[in-house]
């Protein structure tokens, strides 16, 4: 994810060669030479080095011919050779002018004519056309089609032998411009006008590259680019105003509406910092960031149930925050992070947090993204909140901690931690979990037809005024799993409905779309409910399982509750044991196959209870047994 800015480097070390180069030049011999007459093979007296390397001369200037001009003050030279020297006697450069004039009142040397400055190895030149050399204050001026090469081994790390061979086939680097200044006494090499710098892999445009560099050094202290800048090293592309390269850290600060691209990834702030050598790329001050969907959409962490289809072409993500940091395999956003999924320019989902983290095990993979303080995940009706978020890539699973709560239309829950699992296409609340719906969704459990005898018909309220506050039901577990298809609750459950409340070790529902009906329900191990008519009357019912039906078939209404395992009915008026029991409410039956048992208080009418049916294998009339 992080984006290679190796170009700098490279940009900067050209330049600065060729800084260091001129740097090397000294003046014209300090006294005014005498030119008497045309004379061949023209030398002007050399300038040597301090002792003890007083012998050892710093340069030579020759001509192949001098001619005199304006009564001797000027001299027109032609084939003009400048040589320079190291200490040790090596020869370090060449500066070469077919035709020069030089004047010795004013100590300078000018021509229209092309220039060409080139080291001993041949590893760097220099050319341009039109130039002037002013002695008194060492400053050199390139008026037109300045070009300068350098050979990419000058400019890698290492031992220069394995710099040369590793670079052997590389083409040189080129920097372009319409004028060049360089005034030795500031240590400031200017390129002007339509700069362009290229090479393997790597273009550069701007309007002013300048150079700066201690007096008679040959290490840079800085370079500032300046003015529309635009560059592309190996597919990453950068622009901005200003840019300045400080060496004594090698860090690349960018300002003036910087900007950066590489591929479909792009960015953007009011201040870039790039350190090329450790690949770190770092925004301040309203940072944006946009990325292709698959990075992040593909975890689940934004589109839930994305895994395993293939992520849209015109999905993006973009990033906002103040601050974030780039590495070749690591990135990090800071303060105010909020992650916006976008399809086709419509906003799908965002994340917001304090910051976040985020490791990629290859290009766009993740492998871990980590979301902390205040993180709200959203999309479209379902939102989650927590303290923290994480994803996992090997299982494809985000982790929410911290007070995590879940919300999806009318439902919601919360936990102690709750696993959202793209993969799976479903999720886990674990802890002291919690999930609330609307009461109506268990309306056919809760509704009995007006017919049945007593018990009374067990049916919701009446429908509630315009207005009215909602009514809800809670379930309560240690822990539950939810998907498109239904939910299991596990540990202790207990439901609390305005009509009903069942308590048992695990309950499975199928959940219907919001705003539907549940169509069954199982509940298991230690099974409890009270269902409550409209007159307050509650039926008791236990046993070790429950199973609601509620399914309507061409017009057919099937509506059961079998009751098995030790299985009980109690009302106001007695006790109904058989193993099973079924109620079968849509046509007012209790079926109890076998033998059952009845329990009253006093005088009890038969229509006092469900008058049983014969079931499967069962007499006709069953025996009843009363108190």
């Amino acid at each position: 994810m992080s984006p290679r800015f190796q170009f700098s480097r490279k940009l900067w070390l050209s330049a600065a060669l060729l800084l260091a180069a001129l740097a090397a030049a000294p003046p014209a011999a300090s006294g005014q030479q005498t030119v008497m007459g045309r004379v061949k093979n023209f030398s002007v007296s050399p300038d040597y080095y301090d002792p003890p390397q007083q012998a050892q001369a710093k340069s030579l200037l020759q001509g192949a011919e001098a001619v005199p001009m304006a009564g001797g003050q000027q001299v027109q030279i032609t084939q003009a050779r400048l040589r320079t020297f190291r200490e040790d006697g090596a020869e370090e450069m060449l500066v070469v002018a077919p035709e020069c004039l030089y004047e010795s009142r004013s100590r300078s040397v000018r021509s229209a004519g092309p220039l060409e400055v080139q080291t001993a190895d041949g590893k760097f030149s220099l050319q341009g056309e039109g130039f002037s050399w002013q002695q008194t204050n060492s400053t050199l001026v390139i008026s037109n089609q300045v070009r300068t090469r350098v050979h990419p081994s000058l400019l890698q790390r290492g031992e220069p032998s394995e710099a040369a061979a590793a670079t052997a086939e590389e083409p040189p680097l080129e920097i372009t411009s319409e004028r060049f200044e360089y005034a030795r006494e500031e240590g400031l090499g200017i390129y002007r006008g339509q700069v362009r710098v290229s090479g393997t892999n790597l273009a550069m445009s701007g309007g002013v590259l300048t150079i700066q560099m201690p007096v008679g050094g040959r290490r840079v202290q800085s370079i500032t680019a300046e003015q529309q800048i635009a560059v592309e090293y190996s597919g990453v592309q950068a622009s901005g105003e200003h840019a300045v390269y400080a060496a004594d850290t090698g860090m690349v600060r960018v300002w003036g509406r910087p900007a950066w691209k590489t591929g479909q990834r792009e960015g953007r702030a009011e201040e870039l910092v790039i350190d090329p050598t450790n690949r770190v790329f770092l925004a301040s001050g309203n940072g944006r960031m946009r990325l292709p969907g698959e990075s992040l959409a593909g975890s689940g962490l934004l589109a839930s149930g994305r895994q395993g289809s293939k992520t849209p072409t015109n999905l993006f993500v973009e990033i906002a925050c103040e601050q974030y940091e780039l590495r070749t395999n690591w990135a990090a956003f800071r303060r105010a992070v909020r992650v916006t999924e976008v399809e086709s320019g419509v906003p799908r989902g965002t994340l917001t947090c304090a910051q976040m983290t985020v490791r990629f095990a290859g290009t766009n993979e993740v492998e871990e993204l980590l979301a902390d303080g205040g993180v709200e995940i959203t999309q479209e009706d379902r939102r989650f909140t927590a303290e923290r978020a994480v994803y996992h890539g090997t299982n494809g699973i985000v982790e929410l901690t911290g007070n995590p709560l879940w919300q999806a239309g009318a439902r919601q829950g919360q936990g102690e931690v709750i696993l959202v699992r793209a993969r799976e296409e479903d999720m886990i609340v674990r802890g002291r979990a919690s999930m609330r719906l609307p009461a109506s969704e268990f309306g056919a459990l809760v509704t009995a037809p007006a017919a049945l005898p007593t018990p009374a018909s067990i049916a919701p309220p009446a429908t509630p005024a315009a207005g009215a506050a909602p009514e809800f039901a809670d379930v309560f577990c240690e822990e539950y799993r939810v998907s498109a298809r239904g939910a299991v609750f596990s540990g202790g459950v207990y439901i609390s409905h305005p009509q009903m409340n069942w308590s048992c070790e695990m309950l499975t529902v199928e959940l219907p779309a919001t705003g539907g009906t549940i169509e069954r329900i199982v509940a298991q191990d230690s099974v409890s409910f009270d269902l409550a008519d409209r007159q307050g009357q509650v039926v008791h019912g236990t046993g070790d399982r429950a199973v609601y039906l509620y399914r309507v078939v061409e017009g057919v209404t099937n509506d059961l509750v079998e009751l098995t395992g030790n299985s009980v009915l109690q009302t106001t008026n007695g006790i109904f044991r058989n193993d099973p029991i079924i109620l079968d409410r849509a046509n007012s039956r209790l079926i109890a196959p076998g033998q059952y048992h009845i329990q009253g208080w006093g005088k009890v009418d038969e229509n006092q209870l469900l008058a049983p049916a014969a079931g499967p294998g069962a007499p006709r009339t069953n025996p009843a047994r009363r108190k």
